[in-house]
């Protein structure tokens, strides 16, 4: 039987189909990743608002309290990350100088970026944040305001947290805005640093030392968020020690008596989490060997001191 050749022309075809489809399926870095579609209302630019119950914390971040003050939406705010990398959007309202009248208002280039509560689980991705955090609303009410629509704009309401608020939601106070952009740039911090340092090898019944540490890298403003540390030790699943500590690091040593047989291992597992509940997980397991192995390894140093930066 005669076998069919593929044709080049057909095979070219199917290489630009396929170089295509990746085009289409890598983002443009100028987009934004959370894009604010306003889904909660909709209105338009330089629409006079009021702000009512807000958060504890959002009047330290404008510095003056927004409960019933006017202000005018003035169009998106682009957020990004110091690399230019465009995160989202939100929404910029500017804050007048009482309460427009007719035609005239005094804006006073004071102003606050709002973000939809609804799309707090995609920034807790973008900024590095824990989702369930960062969507507790025992959380974000800190950093919120009801808005409403003021005079013939009346008949419209939408809650919203302040951009900086989110960011210390998801364990970042190093927030800076461009007036002339009206550009937000926010620059996210790690993971707790986790250690753990245990023998690799021991007998069974012997009391072996483990070292533990960790750094939060938490910068946000809330006390209680940035001077707070939170860790667990487990071997074989069961709790051995644990704790917190109102500061940013730990160090900790705890005595295990290895209780396994011959030939059997221990797991170690160390779960380090921070003040806005990011967490490490560092895992080491403890041989016990079997008969005619030969000597045990050294006792491990004591762990070197936690990072001040992010490893």
């Amino acid at each position: 039987m005669r076998k069919r050749r593929f044709s080049h022309g057909w095979l070219f075809i199917l290489v630009l189909f396929v170089v295509a489809m990746i085009s289409l399926a890598r983002p443009d870095p100028a987009l934004a990743l959370v894009p604010d579609n306003m889904s909660d209302l909709k209105i338009k630019e330089e629409t006079y608002v009021q702000f009512f119950d807000p958060g504890s914390y959002l009047g330290q971040f404008l510095g003056f309290n927004p409960d019933f003050k006017y202000f005018w939406y003035k169009g998106f705010s682009h957020i990004k990350d110091p690399s230019g990398r465009m995160l989202g959007e939100g929404m910029y309202f500017e804050y007048l100088l009482g309460q427009p009248q007719g035609g005239y208002i005094v804006p006073s280039q004071l102003g606050a970026v709002m973000l939809q509560t609804g799309l707090l689980e995609s920034w807790a991705d973008e900024l590095g944040g824990n989702p369930d955090f960062v969507q507790d609303p025992a959380n974000w009410q800190l950093f919120k305001a009801r808005i409403e629509g003021w005079g013939a704009n009346r008949g419209w309401s939408t809650t919203r947290v302040h951009v900086r608020g989110v960011a210390d939601m998801c364990g970042t106070g190093d927030v800076s805005w461009d007036a002339a952009t009206k550009t937000v740039t926010i620059r996210p911090t790690s993971k707790p640093f986790a250690y753990l340092g245990t023998p690799t090898q021991a007998t069974q019944g012997q009391t072996v030392t483990i070292n533990i540490s960790g750094t939060s890298f938490v910068s946000s403003r809330v006390p209680e968020w940035k001077n707070k540390i939170y860790y667990n030790l487990y071997a074989d699943g069961q709790w051995l020690a644990g704790g917190e500590e109102s500061r940013q690091q730990f160090s900790k040593t705890v005595q295990y008596t290895v209780n396994k047989a011959p030939g059997q291992k221990v797991k170690l597992e160390l779960r380090v989490s921070d003040g806005v509940l990011r967490r490490t997980v560092v895992e080491k397991y403890i041989e016990v060997p079997g008969t005619g192995m030969g000597p045990l390894p050294p006792v491990p140093e004591p762990p070197p001191p936690p990072p001040s930066e992010p490893p």
